[in-house]
């Protein structure tokens, strides 16, 4: 599916926000770290939400370093704190998305942690 960075890719966020009930934030950002869609709430200052999408982004592009021996990195994944999780993705037009899980609802997250990024990898951003 191609999406227009301003509009389709909130459908994309609802989609995963109807899809996966342990969600907890989700953002689309651009290279500058500019919002350009977001949904969900994490009590974060903006100023500490702003220091997660940077977190997000130096592990993003930390990822694009490795050697070609290692293969590619499609996604990070990290442990926010003992209930959360993070992931981190490069998306195509020099973007990427922020994904907070909460793991309240005592699930496996893998699954919904799949689904998220099945979602994002299959959309072409329109140039």
């Amino acid at each position: 599916m191609t999406v227009d960075p301003s509009g389709s890719l909130n459908q994309v966020i609802d989609t995963i926000f109807r899809s996966y009930e342990d969600v907890s934030y989700l953002a689309v950002v651009d290279e500058k770290l500019k919002v350009i869609a977001q949904k969900g709430f994490i009590e974060l200052h903006p100023s500490k939400l702003h220091i997660l999408h940077v977190q997000a982004a130096l592990l993003v592009n930390m990822s694009s370093v490795w050697s070609e021996s290692l293969g590619d990195l499609d996604y990070i994944c990290a442990s926010f704190d003992s209930k959360s999780e993070i992931i981190a993705m490069r998306l195509p037009g020099k973007m990427q998305v922020v994904a907070v899980l909460s793991s309240v609802h005592k699930k496996n997250l893998e699954g919904v942690r799949m689904g998220i990024i099945e979602q994002f990898r299959s959309i072409r951003v329109a140039s």
